[in-house]
């Protein structure tokens, strides 16, 4: 097999293989787990999409999800819940919250990042997260921008027990 698969491949208990088909024409770049039954990827085509682990095609796609010509370089789930984040080149980080029923989802914050978000790690108790944020991208140099620093940015997060989607 190939590296740049854009397909995300899944153990089932009948020990066969789920072939997960969702992106078009492009590599596959993140993945995360929202919780046992969903998971959230990112790509080079700007496209987010929400997978159902027994369905080999996404429960809800965003096209777009970031400014135009950017790629989609992390995303990380709040572990239990229906929000996850995502990161770009494109000087935004996202915070989204899904559908109870995971047929749609909206952007509910955007924040401002100077440089390409590399990494988004969530504390373990969905409290803060961390953004690493670098001139290039993690895996190569397709492009530069000399104003941005290389860093650890922290943010809180406070999450509402009912939000009205």
């Amino acid at each position: 097999k190939q590296w740049y698969q854009r397909r995300v491949r899944g153990k089932i208990q009948e020990e066969s293989q789920l072939v997960f088909n969702g992106h078009k024409n492009t590599v596959l770049d993140c993945v995360s787990m929202l919780n046992e039954e969903h998971f959230v990827t990112g790509s080079q085509d700007n496209v987010l999409c929400v997978w159902h682990i027994k369905k080999k095609k996404p429960a809800i796609t965003q096209l777009n999800a970031h400014a135009p010509g950017s790629w989609i370089s992390a995303v990380a789930g709040l572990k239990n819940t229906e929000c996850f984040i995502s990161g770009s080149n494109g000087g935004n980080v996202k915070i989204w919250a899904c559908a109870v029923n995971y047929r749609s989802m909206e952007c509910i914050k955007s924040i401002e990042v100077m440089g390409t978000v590399n990494s988004i790690v969530v504390a373990a108790d969905n409290s803060c997260f961390a953004l690493g944020v670098g001139q290039e991208h993690k895996m190569g140099r397709w492009w530069s921008n000399k104003d941005a620093r290389n860093k650890i940015l922290l943010y809180p997060i406070a999450l509402e027990d009912e939000v009205d989607r």
